[in-house]
């Protein structure tokens, strides 16, 4: 072999030597793009400024496919890295779409095959060639998983300017960059599905507390007449007890019941009997001040707790409440219906020198109280009804 046969054939493997460096560095680099962290247009913008580094092209640019459609979503070339309004230029001329089947991209795009210009394929006349016929240009398809994504581009102005290296190279690049599309898209879905679980499970963790809630409602108020009921009025009122009977101060309380509730129930209808305690309820509400305790106890019966009460102020407050209830009116039947109230009053101070029961606990003091009003509201009822007594005017009587 000749003295300069040898150099050449030294110079042109040390040529495919750094092609093959190059190529190796640009899917090394590529490697390095995370999918999932970034949009897909700026995936491939990172993708293109990648090949441009490490290949002899002059532009890079990516066609991605939706339907027969392919549209321009990434161009870059060496004037859009050194001028901005150079890079305007460079893109100014660039078809932004492409049907498949149409020009060298949607050749590549309809046969999933490599295409070039200038090359072996005839395009027909009427095809549009995004770039124009001067120059190199290859069309590549970006598939993945049996699916063209889309068609990448390198275009150089020289003709022939691509050769067997370069095409070897941005193939296994373009393998590389539909594998990596694929893979961001399929991150993508997955945060949005994350995303729309996430919501759907803060909606339903929602719902349960909501109904939590709402249950936790029910179980200490009556759904008729939205006051307070049995489960909620023994706790309170026996802490409300407890600090009475501890700082010495007065305690009282009062039961209220509907007069001949029954006959407004059997006349005029359950609903009719349910608007009269709903609205007698509300009046409760009206009547009650904010330390006392309300609650309904069962059908036409309420109770209230008024603690820092004596048994005359307690007194004051049941002939109050039984006069607004006797304003109150109902139309039912063609007829106005009113009805009256028996109130039963209770106080700390009727039980025997509290102070000498202090071995007691709360709850059998509560029930010893609501006993004396209960007795002194059947007093009221054996009396004739739309009274209030208290317990300890009536507890001599008995």
């Amino acid at each position: 072999m000749e003295r300069q046969d040898f150099v050449d054939a030294y110079r042109e493997l040390n040529q495919q030597l750094l092609k093959l460096v190059e190529s190796m560095s640009a899917m090394a680099e590529l490697s390095t793009l995370r999918g999932g962290q970034q949009t897909e247009p700026e995936l491939l913008r990172a993708s293109l400024e990648v090949v441009l580094r490490y290949q002899d092209i002059e532009s890079a640019m990516v066609y991605m496919a939706e339907g027969d459609l392919l549209t321009l979503t990434a161009h870059l070339g060496w004037p859009d890295l050194l001028s901005p309004s150079a890079a305007k230029r460079s893109t100014d001329n660039t078809l932004l779409q492409v049907r498949v089947g149409e020009g060298i991209i949607g050749l590549a795009a309809e046969a999933g095959e490599l295409r070039r210009r200038p090359g072996t394929v005839t395009v027909p006349a009427q095809n549009r060639d995004p770039m124009g016929g001067e120059g190199s240009l290859l069309a590549i398809p970006l598939a993945a998983s049996g699916e063209v994504l889309g068609v990448f581009c390198a275009t150089h102005p020289h003709e022939h300017h691509f050769s067997a290296e370069h095409e070897r190279s941005l193939q296994i690049f373009c393998q590389f960059l539909g594998k990596l599309i694929l893979g961001n898209r399929f991150m993508h879905e997955m945060e949005h599905t994350v995303q729309r679980r996430t919501r759907e499970l803060e909606a339903a963790l929602g719902e349960a507390r909501a109904l939590k809630t709402r249950f936790e409602q029910l179980a200490v108020v009556d759904e008729l007449t939205e006051l307070h009921n049995r489960r909620f009025f023994f706790p309170e009122a026996r802490a409300a007890l407890a600090r009475a009977f501890r700082y010495r101060e007065p305690f009282s309380l009062l039961i209220l019941d509907l007069d001949r509730f029954k006959q407004i129930n059997d006349r005029f209808g359950h609903a009719t009997g349910d608007t009269v305690l709903r609205d007698v309820a509300a009046l409760l509400q009206q009547q009650a001040r904010e330390a006392d305790i309300l609650a309904r106890f069962g059908g036409e019966e309420f109770v209230i707790a008024m603690p820092e009460t004596d048994t005359c102020g307690a007194m004051v407050m049941a002939e109050r409440i039984g006069r607004a209830v006797k304003q109150l009116r109902w139309s039912a039947l063609d007829d106005s219906i009113g009805t009256t109230a028996s109130i039963g009053v209770a106080a700390l101070s009727d039980l025997v020198n509290p102070l000498e029961r202090a071995h007691e606990d709360t709850q059998n003091m509560l029930d010893r109280l609501l006993e004396f009003a209960d007795t002194a509201l059947y007093y009221c009822k054996e009396q004739g009804r739309d009274q209030v007594r208290a317990y300890a005017d009536i507890a001599c009587s008995l």
